[in-house]
């Protein structure tokens, strides 16, 4: 009987272009202990979709969570592409963070999301820095006409205060 050595398959035809996005906290902070929301869509490119070729959905298929190049979490997509993690980081620090989709060697492409940056904060530090992120946002819509109106009183009560003082010289 002759002995058979397997060969590694190489893959047949086109592979299908996929690419993965990635979202994390909007400001990039989060609290220690407190889970984190990060999610993204992973879709093909489907070139015979005629009349309109274009990115796809890609449903049911793995994304791998990655934090400091160590996977850490899987999921999967549902029928929109859409896949999300709720990842809880146990201490302070800067975290890179992306996700990745493995592939399939016969079928498409494996695809890595963008690097984003999650800064982990104490509690006292991330109420801190929630305070300022609303004093940045908020601040100008507000305080800039509170300081228009202050001055304007001001001005009023100046104004008020030198015709006053002209009535009496008369």
């Amino acid at each position: 009987m002759e002995e058979r050595i397997l060969e590694a398959v190489e893959p047949k035809g086109f592979l299908i272009p996929t690419q993965i996005t990635i979202h994390g906290p909007a400001d990039g902070i989060a609290k220690v202990g407190e889970p984190v929301k990060i999610y993204g869509y992973l879709s093909w490119y489907c070139w015979y979709c005629l009349p309109f070729p274009g990115w796809k959905p890609y449903a049911d298929r793995p994304v791998e969570l990655y934090v400091e190049g160590k996977k850490v979490d899987e999921t999967k997509t549902n029928s929109d592409g859409y896949y999300e993690f709720n990842y809880t980081f146990d201490k302070e620090g800067e975290y890179l963070v992306k996700t990745h989709y493995p592939g399939d060697p016969v079928k498409d492409y494996e695809c890595w999301s963008d690097e984003i940056n999650i800064k982990v904060l104490s509690p006292e530090e991330y109420d801190q820095a929630l305070l300022w992120t609303a004093i940045k946002y908020l601040g100008p819509p507000v305080i800039i006409p509170a300081v228009i109106l202050i001055g304007y009183a001001i001005y009023r009560k100046r104004a008020e205060e030198e015709m006053m003082l002209l009535t009496a010289l008369r």
